[in-house]
């Protein structure tokens, strides 16, 4: 296979698997739901103070999207955040800042104020720039006022109800014997903005402090921190924390947990602080981060207890561990399963595939000895256009854009042209008006176009000549099938027209008009299927390989989707689904369809062995005289196999005679030859009009020649899209068509710690 062919291939795989994985990953995004509001990240800087108390520092990074829609305007005025303060836990919320960090500027606190009733004016006036605090414990549209000064929860331990860490370990504990239900409210901290309808970019440092957030026991002082809870709908990026613990912490007199389900690390920083990140946090998420130390770094804490924790939290935070990680490590178990199993399969597919392949481009190739063929082929020029068609693989051979159907028209109508059933002369047919086409020689018409001046008229189409013999002893021109399928095209277009002479421009717009031209088409296709299939030269192959690609393709898109939605195996697309599809595309531009048989590879070594012969012809000393009936057929090949350049290049340098005026008239009037060999000295001049020792321009010869073919290529692809377009729509198949510390140190489970923060906008 050619490196060429192989290049190709790869080049077409891998732009088509990234426009595929890209389309999908466009789609799947496009059809997600994206969030109004988002957090790209939340940085927070945290410390216990000695007398329980937690001081809270955030870093926010604020996306806001545009949420209007054409009737209706929805600027964005106002952000909030909302925690759950209770007697059980953390009791009110004090020392409140917002500020911007680019400007520096602090915001004074505000007044509550509800967005909706004010304009954009009215409200960037009195409002924006400030901040509030309210009570939203009767719902998010009743905002009342809160005074942290006045309205701050008393400490007292819990009843034991509820799912966090410490309410498990009181319930265990049971600090409090006689203690009740815990009074519950929801504060609201909110800060107002220009009125704007989308932003990105956005950054505030808020700042806090969350009162009685420990509980000091006998032997320990814990906290169970929520920074976020499930009932936050807010997207966050990436979250960063850093806690430290009172003066006097370390590592051994410190402990820390982490729980959150998504992607995370853990480690310990200086003086024992925890320091976590996670990321992708989803809507419904949340992260609690239970700290214990030791109670001799506590001072004066509000709620104390004269038991010993430390092992009973040490034993909830095993068990909670214990059963996340086991659940995990079955979940992980099949992941993995589901990643290895794909990407197992796929290479199998890949690798069965390329087997496959390769051995169908081996099977589609010539394997015998013969290098040089000097005859005619056994067998018609649109066989031999449809065998180098199989030898030369998907790339094709011959000019850009030339396909096996237009090269078996086209060397078939020359090919009626060499054996006398046709005259094909170049220019239009109005170019040989009074002439009698069928009677007159050539070297008469020759002289004609010459002291006209028409010569420039000659590349804007070729006339045909239906010719006498074809009317009378049609029998006598021995016809292959596809020949004669041929012919009857180019004689109904003559009875179309109502000329036996016609151009290629006429013939066009006959059969365009004519709505049974497509069976004319067909029937020549069928012909010529049927003409190749007599020789038993070919069999399918690659069956195997085109299954193994279909497969690979299928799996790896399926695999796709399954990796986007999961939200987190995103990087698995590129490193699974891409090369298992860019392998399966190749193999689909590489496999061959067509193999050739034993009987065949005789018939391929005549055609590959008459294509290098005519590509080499110059290079040869034993040539003899010119046969120009032999030539004539060479041509007519020589166009089946998509060479007529070369092999007309190679003609001019064997025989320089040809391109010689005066020779062609006296030796080559009446032969095929004449007409693409005259042309050239009426476009271009004679070659050998100087003295002896003159050389030709063979290179313009064969562009002048390739010219001529090409034309009837050309143009009878153009016939053959237009004879097409008759064929009513039911008579159409289709097209066919062309497609402690390090990662994970989180874990699940207790939620509902003290905060329970939750984030929106207005």
């Amino acid at each position: 296979m050619k490196f060429k062919q192989v290049l190709t291939g790869a080049i077409t795989a891998i732009i088509i698997s990234v426009m595929v994985v890209g389309g999908i990953i466009v789609v799947a995004e496009a059809n997600g739901d994206e969030p109004d509001m988002s957090y790209k990240t939340l940085d927070l800087d945290a410390q216990i103070t000695a007398d329980g108390d937690l001081k809270v520092t955030q870093h926010i990074d604020v996306t806001l999207r545009d949420r209007g829609d054409d009737d209706h305007e929805r600027p964005w005025k106002q952000l909030y955040q909302q925690y759950d303060l209770s007697e059980d836990a953390f009791t009110n919320i004090t020392d409140i800042s917002v500020s911007d960090p680019f400007t520096g500027k602090e915001y004074p606190q505000g007044s509550i104020a509800t967005p909706s009733d004010y304009s954009n004016q009215e409200w960037n006036e009195q409002h924006a720039g400030q901040w509030y605090i309210a009570d939203v414990t009767q719902g998010d549209s009743n905002l009342q006022p809160y005074d942290p000064q006045t309205q701050g929860f008393s400490a007292k331990h819990s009843d034991g109800d509820g799912e966090s860490t410490t309410a498990r370990a009181e319930k265990e504990l049971k600090s409090d014997a006689s203690a009740g239900s815990a009074q519950h409210r929801t504060v609201e901290i909110g800060w107002n903005i220009p009125a704007v309808s989308s932003a990105s970019g956005l950054k505030f440092d808020i700042s806090m402090t969350f009162k009685n957030a420990v509980t000091k026991y006998n032997d320990v002082t814990v906290m169970q921190w929520e920074p976020f809870g499930k009932k936050n709908q807010i997207p966050i990026g990436k979250v960063t924390c850093t806690l430290t613990f009172p003066d006097g912490a370390t590592r051994k007199n410190t402990w820390g947990w982490l729980h959150v389900t998504r992607a995370n690390s853990t480690d310990r920083g200086k003086n024992g602080s925890l320091v976590l990140s996670a990321d992708d946090i989803r809507a419904g998420d949340y992260l609690d981060i239970v700290a214990m130390f030791d109670s001799t770094l506590a001072g004066n804490v509000a709620r104390t207890s004269d038991k010993d924790a430390k092992s009973t939290f040490m034993k909830i935070e095993t068990q909670d561990e214990t059963k996340w990680r086991d659940e995990r490590r079955h979940s992980a178990r099949l992941r993995v399963l589901v990643w290895v199993g794909a990407g197992v399969i796929g290479i199998v597919l890949c690798v069965l595939g390329m087997i496959g392949a390769v051995r169908s481009i081996k099977a589609s190739q010539y394997h015998g000895g013969i290098e040089y063929w000097r005859d005619p082929p056994d067998m018609s020029p649109a066989s031999a256009a449809k065998m180098m068609g199989i030898l030369a693989g998907p790339s094709g051979v011959g000019r850009k854009g030339a396909s096996v159907r237009n090269r078996q028209m086209s060397s078939t109508v020359m090919s009626l042209a060499s054996k006398g059933a046709i005259a094909i002369y170049p220019g239009p047919a109005e170019l040989y008006a009074g002439y009698d086409m069928s009677s007159t020689g050539a070297s008469t018409l020759a002289a004609m176009i010459a002291s006209n001046g028409k010569e420039s008229e000659l590349r804007k189409s070729s006339t045909l000549v239906i010719l006498p013999v074809v009317y009378g002893d049609i029998g006598s021109l021995n016809l292959s099938q596809s020949e004669r399928a041929a012919l009857d095209i180019l004689v109904k277009a003559s009875e179309l027209i109502g000329s036996r002479v016609y151009d290629l421009k006429a013939m066009k717009s006959a059969l365009g008009d004519y709505s049974k031209a497509y069976t004319l088409q067909n029937a020549f296709d069928t012909a010529c299927d049927n003409e190749f299939g007599r020789l038993g030269a070919t069999q399918s192959t690659g069956f195997g390989a085109r299954v193994c690609g279909v497969l690979g393709i299928l799996l790896s898109i399926v695999m796709e989707f399954r990796f986007i939605s999961s939200g987190s195996e995103l990087a698995l697309v590129f490193v699974e689904c891409l090369p298992i599809m860019l392998m399966s595309i190749f193999i689909l531009n590489i496999t061959r369809g067509t193999a050739i048989t034993e009987v065949g590879q005789r018939y391929a070594g005549q055609v590959q062995g008459l294509k290098n012969y005519l590509e080499d012809f110059s290079d040869f000393t034993d040539r003899s005289v010119l046969d120009l009936t032999l030539w004539g057929r060479y041509m007519v090949y020589a166009t089946a196999f998509g060479i007529s350049e070369k092999a007309a290049a190679q003609l001019a340098r064997a025989y320089p005679e040809v391109t010689d005026p005066e020779w062609l008239d006296q030796n080559a009037a009446s032969s095929y030859l004449y007409w693409p060999c005259r042309s050239y000295s009426l476009t271009s001049g004679s070659a050998f009009a100087s003295a002896a020792g003159g050389s030709f321009d063979a290179s313009a010869f064969s562009a002048n020649y390739g010219d001529f073919g090409a034309q009837l290529s050309s143009s009878f692809s153009d016939i053959r899209t237009t004879m097409a377009a008759t064929a009513p729509s039911s008579s159409s198949g289709g097209s066919g068509g062309s497609f402690s510390g390090g990662s994970g140190g989180g874990f699940g489970g207790s939620s509902g710690g003290g905060g329970g923060g939750s984030f929106g906008g207005r």
